[in-house]
């Protein structure tokens, strides 16, 4: 398929990026994704830091919540108030909106989110080895929210 709109430069460049997303140099959908132009592609980029900031603060009600809610046992509920203290750390220390002590980058804020969206992954999996499914079920949901988040999040838009 040919671009009308491409000098023969931006053909190669679109020939070479091979994307699933609009290319802006040529205005055409190509076949193949790429992660890191997904990543940063600031059409899909629907979430603010402000909008994060209120995201991360109503996640830690909800893990606070969470052990009543489900009825959890006890190293799960443990480990999910823990968690929520976590997160609330992490949020207060971030510089964006709503953000207290502005110490840590929203970009790093959001590396951090999602070396944790893999680790809460892996222990999904170990509760699930010591007989909780519903670890199972509730740490692999909350890992796949919080990599969606990541992706729609806008980590260049902090107002501080």
């Amino acid at each position: 398929m040919e671009c009308i709109s491409c000098s023969p430069v931006q053909m190669k460049s679109c020939a070479i990026t091979e994307l699933y997303i609009l290319n802006d140099s040529c205005n055409r959908y190509s076949s193949n994704p790429n992660i890191n132009d997904l990543l940063l592609n600031k059409n899909m980029k629907i979430i603010s830091s402000k909008t994060h900031a209120i995201l991360d603060y109503a996640t830690v009600i909800f893990l606070l919540a969470s052990p009543s809610l489900f009825e959890m046992e006890n190293s799960l509920s443990t480990f999910t108030y823990v968690l929520a203290g976590v997160h609330f750390l992490l949020t207060i220390l971030t510089n964006f909106e709503f953000g207290l002590l502005k110490v840590i980058p929203f970009r790093i804020h959001g590396l951090i989110e999602i070396v944790v969206a893999v680790v809460l992954a892996a222990i999904a999996f170990w509760f699930n080895n010591n007989g909780s499914e519903l670890g199972l079920y509730f740490y692999l949901l909350l890992a796949v929210v919080i990599v969606i988040v990541f992706i729609l999040t806008d980590f260049r838009s902090a107002k501080t």
